[in-house]
């Protein structure tokens, strides 16, 4: 049996669109960054969280990953952004605690405005809404 990156990327299982944890790293990793994007995010079993998949990202709600539909970054619900590319990491890794709203990181992703008067902040390999 694959990974749940596996099942949902199959014919069979493609109308999955909540993924429960049940490892306890996992279920802690969950509970350390609630409502983040998690789309293409390793947990720290190694189980892959899929890409986006039909315009909708993944998000963390609770002990399960969500499939929730979102015009934009911009426009989303998250407090937390999970980096994925190495080079993005390496760059929050350095900058710790410093402000990026509206910064564009090495892969080319850009980190959204303020949002409400509220800072995007690298905290770990995240970025914060502060």
């Amino acid at each position: 049996m694959g990974s749940i990156f596996d099942l949902c990327a199959s014919r069979k299982f493609a109308d999955v669109d909540i993924i429960t944890v049940e490892t306890a790293p996992d279920r802690a990793f969950l509970k350390k960054y609630p409502n983040a994007c998690a789309t293409s995010v390793t947990l720290p079993s190694g189980l892959k969280v899929p890409q986006k998949q039909w315009g909708k990202d993944w998000v963390i709600k609770g002990d399960k990953i969500v499939l929730q539909r979102r015009t934009s970054i911009e426009n989303a619900e998250c407090d937390y952004l999970l980096l994925v590319a190495p080079n993005d990491v390496g760059f929050a890794k350095y900058s710790q605690g410093k402000a990026c709203s509206g910064l564009t990181l090495p892969s080319g992703f850009k980190i959204p405005e303020k949002k409400n008067a509220r800072e995007w902040v690298f905290d770990g390999e995240a970025v914060v809404l502060r």
